[in-house]
């Protein structure tokens, strides 16, 4: 079967809060709108450590662009022999009226499923993505809205299989999220 392709939903209706509490103990910094303040993308210390991320980071933020991002993170990981690579990007629509519609953040998985099926990228037998979308108060602007938290997971017999494989998926959300329309 040929141009099919899976992702998972989650939904949270749970609200919460962004910007979200940061944990100076922790890996969990401040939100750094890098729509609104590009150069401080070198501070962001998850994207020092995976310079495709911070690539799909960069255009996703970019001028123009449906969304922007306040958080992601990746890690490799290896597990009874097998090699593991996931990164995960949270992302709003700056568009807010498209930010306070659930039905808005549904089209956003089913663009991604849409051209994940016809890419034959993904395996039909794996979730290409998890997407879960979670109401959420944009406490900056008193908004109340919902997220997309996008997670993928490679696995591979080799780190470096593992790890290129997450960087397909990663030029492919780049691709496809990155679209600038008129």
């Amino acid at each position: 079967m040929s141009n099919w392709s899976a992702v998972e939903i989650r939904l949270s209706t749970q609200q919460k809060n962004i910007p979200y509490t940061a944990d100076p103990h922790g890996d969990v910094h401040p939100v750094i709108w890098l729509s609104k303040e590009p150069g401080r993308i070198e501070d962001i210390p998850e994207l020092s450590r995976d310079l495709e991320l911070k690539s799909a980071i960069q255009s996703l933020n970019s001028s123009g662009c449906r969304f922007e991002s306040f958080r992601c993170g990746s890690i490799d990981e290896e597990s009874d022999g097998k090699f593991y690579s996931s990164f995960n990007i949270g992302l709003i629509y700056r568009d807010r009226s498209a930010f306070a519609e659930y039905g808005a953040q549904l089209m956003i998985a089913g663009e991604i499923l849409g051209y994940a099926a016809d890419s034959g990228m993904f395996p039909a037998d794996r979730r290409a993505f998890l997407i879960e979308i979670e109401r959420v108060l944009l406490t900056t602007e008193s908004i109340h809205g919902w997220t997309v938290d996008l997670w993928h997971q490679s696995v591979g017999q080799s780190a470096q299989e593992a790890k290129d494989q997450a960087h397909q998926a990663l030029s492919f959300l780049k691709n496809v999220l990155s679209t600038k329309y008129p």
